[in-house]
């Protein structure tokens, strides 16, 4: 029986490369089967995907503001305020895809227009994610960062509505506390899933919100060697290697890795995990989706984490590698991402 092709619109957040690697690996599989999709996407987001795939239109997104390696509310709040006539307008151009392209399911990965406009038209939607856990399920945190949790809850809320299926990929699990809601294992590139790695002598760091003098004072003068990506330049600095950012050195220098240091980005910390990487990870402050990854990563004790990196914490870090190796040894790699397609097709087939 002959497939049926669906039009698709994928809203795909912009801050951060972790939702287009997502997004794009989903996108692949929708065009594989048939499916005509087109992207709406801004920032980081339209640069990563505009390469990949021939339709893609560039939008207004929110962004974050950040303030000594946290992000700052007030300040997020008041810039994207400052763009509303930006916003207004790419609104508008969204509904004219819509009523142009008119699509039969809209996707968003926390893209807000294309929700509304979901909304707005009646088109099925579909939330893929993994900071629905948060308003989907149950899931553990530090009452330190109750305020935190609350503040970004309201706003995932707000982004993905009443969607007709929410898919929240995660690398633990957690009670799922609303219908209509699944839970899949990380979105991985097959790059990963085929890699053989390997445990070499250097440790990978990725930093892009820490000062990079600070940084490099709590990294010198040890005996291990590291890698850092982040500051986006050529550079050695004493047992301390910059490197520009490329998407396959810096995977090569992942699989080779004998631990990572960088942010707890869910992206990087899902690839870390399937690839038995020990992992020290660095969640942005008060950015509540990062906390609850850095949370989940240690009670797993497949690493641990630092809100405020001292001296101290990389010494420990890196005295229990080898402990955090026998827990990854535990974990299970997976092949493909089979269990995401099927469930895919499924809803696609029902909406």
């Amino acid at each position: 029986m002959k497939k049926q092709q669906k039009k698709i619109l994928f809203g795909v957040a912009g801050e951060g490369l972790g939702h287009s690697a997502r997004a794009k690996i989903v996108i692949q599989h929708l065009k594989k089967q048939g499916h005509k999709v087109k992207i709406i996407t801004y920032h980081q987001g339209y640069w990563d995907l505009k390469n990949e795939f021939n339709d893609v239109k560039k939008i207004f997104g929110l962004r974050f503001s950040h303030k000594n390696g946290k992000t700052t509310y007030p300040g997020t709040v008041l810039e994207n305020i400052k763009k509303t006539p930006e916003a207004t307008k790419s609104f508008q151009d969204v509904k004219k895809i819509i009523k142009k392209f008119n699509p039969d399911i809209i996707f968003t990965d926390l893209e807000p227009l294309s929700s509304l406009v979901a909304h707005l038209y009646k088109i099925p939607l579909v939330s893929i994610d993994n900071q629905h856990r948060i308003t989907q399920g149950e899931v553990e945190y530090n009452k330190k960062w109750i305020l935190d949790y609350y503040l970004n809850k309201m706003g995932v809320s707000t982004v993905a509505f009443n969607a007709n299926a929410y898919i929240i990929t995660s690398f633990f699990d957690f009670k799922i506390t609303h219908p209509n809601t699944y839970i899949v294992p990380p979105i991985l590139q097959n790059k990963i899933f085929r890699a053989h790695p390997t445990r070499g002598e250097h440790i990978l760091v990725y930093n892009t919100t820490t000062d990079v003098k600070t940084f490099l004072d709590l990294l010198k003068n040890r005996p291990e060697t590291f890698i850092i990506y982040g500051p986006n330049k050529n550079k050695q600095e004493k047992n301390c290697i910059f490197k520009k950012q490329s998407k396959n050195q810096f995977l090569k220098d992942l699989i080779s890795a004998k631990a990572v240091i960088a942010s707890a980005g869910f992206t990087l910390i899902s690839e870390a995990i399937q690839l038995k990487k020990p992992y020290l990870a660095l969640p942005i402050k008060k950015r509540i989706e990062q906390l609850i990854n850095a949370h989940y990563l240690k009670k797993l004790n497949y690493g641990d984490y630092s809100e405020n990196l001292s001296p101290e914490e990389i010494d420990s870090f890196l005295q229990n590698i080898s402990h955090y190796e026998k827990a990854l040894k535990k974990y299970k790699p997976r092949k493909d991402n089979s269990e995401l397609y099927k469930l895919l097709n499924n809803l696609i087939k029902e909406l």
